[in-house]
């Protein structure tokens, strides 16, 4: 039998045996292939399952899952709002209600986003910890220094078992380092690195604290810091050595979200971002004998619109991230 016709024929056959599947059975093949991370699949499966079951007992657990898998962030909010509306204190009610809330805080939406985070945080469960530190970021955003710092040292407080403590920690020290409480920023700052020295944030943390320290007048601490900072977590001394100036306003930057030794690898995430719009670039640096591919995302002439996109992307990519000062790159690398 020629190989196209098997090939149609198992084909029929797959698609004959779907047919005859029950509700449940549907329901929880279309579920296996969300729980699995295929989402292209899993969207067809959800949309094929509404057509065949207009009226099932799942249909909100469809639209929810749905809103999950939306790449539009607008047309996922108005599919979780659907939800909300229709079943706001059932357990898809409450997913939805969190999947609300965190896409406002992606897009930008902080004025919106907190109070959808105060509905959570009214709530008991597993994501009042995340809800807090979220509520706290946004606070942050809009210069609620005095708020922020409530619902980070909330976190600190009521979920101190969660892995949102030490983002909160940080955050807590962010907080109070813009409440001009520096010396109370810096001991927050030093608690960070002590608890956590191999956390995600220690690049900002120790960003912030040789900021703190020059606010009080330790310059000679302050550049022993960034040079450190740079020395650890950037690729090229040379490239970066404009950090240990503590660049002015006036100055370009951008937001670097990795560095990796093979470019294939670079290349990869580069790719990544620039299909879901981003202005990604490699920046080739050397530390010693290695070379390293910098994945760096724009040059901004305000540091906190960099400060804006690093959030974005550490919330919706999983993406750990640092704010440097913009370097025009000798060496492109990959394009």
């Amino acid at each position: 039998m020629p190989l196209t016709r098997a090939l149609l024929l198992l084909g029929i056959w797959i698609l004959l045996g779907a047919a005859t599947l029950t509700e449940e059975q549907r329901y929880q093949q279309a579920i296996q292939y969300f729980n699995q991370g295929d989402g292209a699949v899993a969207r067809r499966a959800f949309e094929d399952f509404q057509k065949a079951f207009p009226k099932s007992r799942w249909s909100l657990a469809i639209e929810l899952r749905l809103a999950d898998l939306e790449p539009n962030a607008n047309q996922a909010l108005s599919r979780y709002q659907s939800v909300v509306d229709k079943a706001a204190e059932s357990e898809w009610g409450q997913d939805a209600r969190w999947g609300l809330a965190v896409t406002l805080f992606v897009l930008g939406e902080y004025q919106k986003a907190i109070p959808a985070f105060s509905r959570i945080n009214a709530q008991s469960g597993q994501r009042v910890g995340q809800a807090l530190y979220l509520t706290g970021l946004s606070h942050l955003a809009l210069k609620q220094a005095e708020r922020a710092r409530n619902a980070f040292q909330a976190v600190l407080d009521h979920h101190g078992k969660s892995k949102w403590v030490a983002p909160a920690l940080a955050g807590l020290g962010e907080a109070e380092l813009a409440l001009k409480e520096t010396s109370h920023a810096l001991k927050t700052f030093d608690r960070y690195l002590r608890e956590f020295p191999q956390g995600g944030l220690v690049p900002q943390v120790m960003e912030l604290k040789a900021q703190a320290l020059a606010k009080q007048g330790q310059g000679e601490a302050s550049v022993s810091v960034l040079h450190e900072l740079v020395t650890k977590y950037t690729a090229s001394y040379e490239a970066e050595k404009a950090k240990l100036r503590l660049a002015e306003s006036k100055d370009k930057f951008t937001v670097q979200v990795g560095a990796f030794t093979k470019p294939e690898y670079a290349q990869k995430l580069v790719n990544r971002l620039r299909q879901k719009g981003y202005n990604a670039y490699i920046l080739v640096g050397r530390q010693r004998q290695d070379v390293f591919n910098q994945v760096r995302i724009g040059s901004y002439t305000k540091r906190a619109f960099a400060d804006k996109i690093g959030e974005k992307l550490s919330q919706a990519e999983d993406l750990p991230y640092i704010v440097l000062p913009y370097v025009e790159p000798e060496t492109p690398g990959l394009q």
